[in-house]
């Protein structure tokens, strides 16, 4: 289940699937066969789309969290950046495995290994965060549910703050 702005969702579901109105007047009448007969009466609901958005942006966000670690290790030199946002992508990976409990969402077993020279993994680092911005702003476009697509807003947000912090560093 989702748990961004599911009140409202389900009980607008819940008045759809009843046939209520809103008006006062009566439901709308059972097709013939009743509601228990396959395809009549019975609403096809889509795959959860919000959901598949969380669970592809999990993964997503634990990559860059594995890279973050990769520099940390790796690039002692780079730890003063690394740390921080490592700490940073803990904290999105958290919150975003949040939204989903009945869902199992398996732990992410990659592996990213940092580039040899810091220059390198400073420029691999921007990069997936760039891609991880991007990626946010679309999973916030694509959201159809308001909160969450607030959530992916503030995620994309961060990585672009992430940049810009980066970009003028001196490191």
């Amino acid at each position: 289940m989702l748990h961004c702005g599911v009140t409202v969702a389900a009980g607008l579901v819940g008045c759809a699937v009843s046939g209520c109105t809103g008006d006062g007047t009566d439901p709308a009448p059972v097709p013939e066969g009743g509601p228990s007969e396959p395809g009549v009466g019975t609403p096809q609901q889509p795959p959860d789309q919000d959901v598949n958005l969380v669970l592809s942006a999990v993964k997503a966000e634990e990559v860059l969290l594995a890279l973050c670690g990769s520099v940390t290790t790796e690039h002692p030199s780079l730890r003063v950046f690394a740390v921080p946002l490592r700490s940073r992508q803990r904290r999105h990976v958290a919150g975003l495995r949040a939204l989903v409990t009945d869902v199992d969402v398996p732990r992410s077993t990659a592996q990213q290994r940092s580039p040899s020279r810091p220059a390198h993994a400073r420029a691999r680092l921007m990069a997936a965060l760039e891609r991880a911005r991007d990626r946010r702003l679309d999973d916030c476009l694509a959201a159809t549910a308001g909160p969450l697509a607030q959530h992916f807003a503030s995620l994309s947000a961060s990585h672009a703050a992430t940049v810009d912090q980066l970009r003028r560093a001196d490191w």
